[in-house]
C-alpha cells in the first residue's frame, strides 16, 4: 500500500512544525518511522510543495532519504493526483505530517478492513472515531481521480 504523508512548513497555527523535534527527531521523521512499522505499507511518499517555505523540508527528506514529491501549495488534491499518476497505485493511505504518534496497528486494522471490503474509502475521520493525530484515510485511486475536479482547492 502506498502511503502519502501530506506535509508543509507554512502551517497557520504553528509554522515549521513538521521540522520541530521531539527527543532529537523531527515530526516528519517520527511520522515516517511510525507509518513504516505498518505490515502493509510498502511505500511512503511525503507530499510537500515547490514553495520556498518548504525548501528546509525537502532538504531534510533528501538528507534522511525520505522519498518526497513537491507540487502545488494551494492544491493538495493535485499533489496527490500527481503522485498517484507516477506510482500507479490502486489505492492509497493518507496520513498527516503532524501525527507523530500515529498508531501503526490502527493503520493496519484500517488497511485490513479496506482490503476485505469493496469500499472506495475507509476512514476514521467521517465521523471522527479516534482522537486527532490518529486520523487514517484509505482511498481507492480511481475514485479519487474521478472526483478530482469536485475536490475543493485548499491548502493543507
Amino acid at each position: 500500500m502506498l502511503c502519502i504523508v501530506q506535509a508543509r512548513m507554512s502551517s497557520r497555527r504553528l509554522p515549521g512544525k513538521v521540522l520541530m523535534k521531539i527527543e532529537g527527531k523531527t515530526l516528519i521523521e517520527r511520522v515516517v518511522e511510525r507509518v513504516s512499522r505498518s505490515k502493509y505499507v510498502t511505500k511512503i511518499i511525503v507530499a510537500t510543495t515547490k514553495h520556498n517555505t518548504d525548501i528546509p523540508l525537502r532538504k531534510l527528506c533528501l538528507k534522511k532519504k525520505i522519498e518526497f514529491y513537491a507540487g502545488s501549495l494551494p492544491n493538495v488534491a493535485y499533489r496527490f493526483y500527481e503522485i498517484l499518476k507516477k506510482f500507479n497505485s490502486k489505492s492509497f493511505l493518507r496520513i498527516s505530517a503532524d501525527s507523530p504518534f500515529i498508531d501503526p496497528q490502527l493503520i493496519d486494522k484500517c488497511l485490513i478492513k479496506f482490503n476485505n471490503s469493496n469500499s472506495d474509502i475507509v476512514t476514521n475521520v467521517f465521523p471522527r472515531t479516534f482522537p486527532k493525530g490518529q486520523s487514517v484515510e484509505i482511498i481507492r485511486s480511481s475514485v479519487f481521480k474521478k472526483n478530482l475536479l469536485k475536490i475543493k482547492k485548499k491548502s493543507l
